[in-house]
């Protein structure tokens, strides 16, 4: 069933935007509560081994994206759109069991290694809260295409009401847990209970609405295209990961342990940022793709001015807030003094104005022209930045990191990106208006 609003967009904004407000509400409380109850050295090693575990969601393999921009082309053809999810379903099954197999064991023993010379407890407690994690951000990777499904449809504010059911009951499990058991598996249990939740709601119904076919026929030839395109969007996500805070634990490592748990606070903030601009650039793609299909000019042309101005007042709202009221605001809020706070306020302003614009134009890119430019940008900057804190990273403050981050990003996907998709929608608006021009005499004529 399709939505009623204009491309699915307008309903998917407003309940995306409350599901973004609350998960942003969910971190809000969870990083103080958490703060208190595991106290800086142990929250330092849990949101480490958080950004860590956020890497598993690689084993998707960018599928879910491809499943979401695909369906939103068979509107009109329930059986290929059938066939098509299934394929997309077992091609999910299979890379998560392969990558299930191969980071098992590197992750477990990494994860026990995240704070140094820990005490044998806190080496203890790390372990079971990263088979935890192992497990459950392996659920969340098979979900994610099934809820990728209800996305392509343009079932989008359907699927942020059911996300939003999940969040609160997070919201509770963050208010309840942490402080009734103080210890890393009751915050990794409550911080993932929203997202785990809808994976597996999202799994069974999209199971039970859209049953395999029998006989259920499964060719990997004829899945190669998907996982082509499914790469493409996965080289996306590590870019999200990366920028969206899974990395600035892991980075701050580097420099010591002295500000990783000012690090590990800025990277829940980029997170929290992450989801409020997810509300719009969620839905954008396949609502653009689907437009783009129907040759519908005025729509795209609303939508891109529209969502680019929702960027650029979030970009210049967050930039100006955390550096005017950064420092007051953060302190009050975490109820701790962070080590060296104000030197990271200018570099996370600065980040988040460079996601801000890279990221409107990486999902508008999404729908002109896929994920592959996307994607060798993506990697490009991952590569660069890393080899920045290869060569400089000792000469430089931990604070550096979002400056690196936010230089690279405007560099590449901030520069190159926009170039595409101006110069790729121009290009289809000639050849809409020719063909009208072209037409209108004839039906003059008649």
């Amino acid at each position: 069933m399709w939505s009623g609003n204009p491309r699915g967009l307008i309903g998917g904004l407003s309940s995306g935007l409350l599901l973004r407000l609350t998960g942003g509400f969910m971190n809000f409380l969870a990083v103080p509560i958490a703060l208190r109850a595991l106290g800086q050295e142990r929250y330092a090693a849990f949101a480490t081994l958080f950004g860590l575990a956020g890497w598993l969601t690689i084993g998707n393999s960018g599928l879910a994206s491809a499943t979401a921009v695909f369906v939103s082309e068979f509107k009109d053809d329930d059986r290929r759109r059938h066939e098509f999810f299934w394929r997309s379903a077992i091609s999910t099954f299979l890379a998560v069991a392969v990558v299930s197999a191969v980071a098992f064991v590197p992750f477990i023993q990494l994860s026990t290694h995240l704070v140094g010379n820990g005490s044998a407890a806190l080496s203890q407690e790390l372990t079971r809260a990263a088979y935890y994690c192992f497990a459950v951000f392996m659920v969340c990777a098979v979900g994610q295409t099934f809820e990728g499904y209800y996305v392509g449809t343009l079932r989008v504010e359907y699927v942020n009401w059911c996300r939003l059911v999940g969040q609160v009951a997070g919201i509770g499990a963050v208010i309840w847990l942490p402080p009734l058991f103080a210890n890393m598996l009751a915050v990794c249990f409550a911080t993932t209970l929203g997202t785990a939740s809808a994976a597996i709601w999202f799994t069974v119904k999209a199971i039970a609405e859209c049953p395999p076919p029998i006989p259920l026929n499964y060719s990997v030839r004829r899945s190669l295209p998907l996982f082509r395109q499914g790469v493409g969007f996965l080289a996306s996500s590590l870019s999200t990961l990366f920028y969206g805070g899974a990395s600035l634990p892991l980075i701050a490592m580097s420099f010591g342990p002295g500000q990783l748990a000012t690090a590990a606070v800025m990277s829940r903030m980029v997170t929290m940022y992450f989801s409020v601009i997810a509300a719009l650039l969620i839905p954008l793609a396949p609502a653009l793709r689907n437009a783009l299909a129907s040759d519908d000019q005025a729509w795209v042309q609303k939508a891109m001015r529209n969502s680019g101005a929702f960027m650029a007042a979030a970009a210049i709202g967050a930039a100006f807030g955390i550096v005017f009221l950064g420092d007051v605001v953060i302190r009050r809020w975490t109820g701790t003094d962070l080590p060296g706070l104000s030197e990271w306020l200018i570099p996370m302003a600065a980040l988040l104005i460079a996601i801000s614009w890279s990221y409107f134009w990486i999902y508008a890119c999404f729908a002109t022209r896929g994920s592959l430019p996307v994607a060798m940008l993506a990697l490009a900057e991952i590569v660069l930045i890393c080899g920045q804190f290869v060569l400089f990273g000792r000469n430089l403050p931990p604070s550096s990191s979002l400056l690196i981050m936010a230089g690279t990003m405007m560099l590449l996907s901030g520069t190159i990106l926009p170039t595409f998709v101006i110069r790729d929608l121009n290009a289809r608006f000639r050849r809409i208006d020719s063909a009208m021009g072209r037409t209108a005499p004839e039906n003059s004529a008649e």
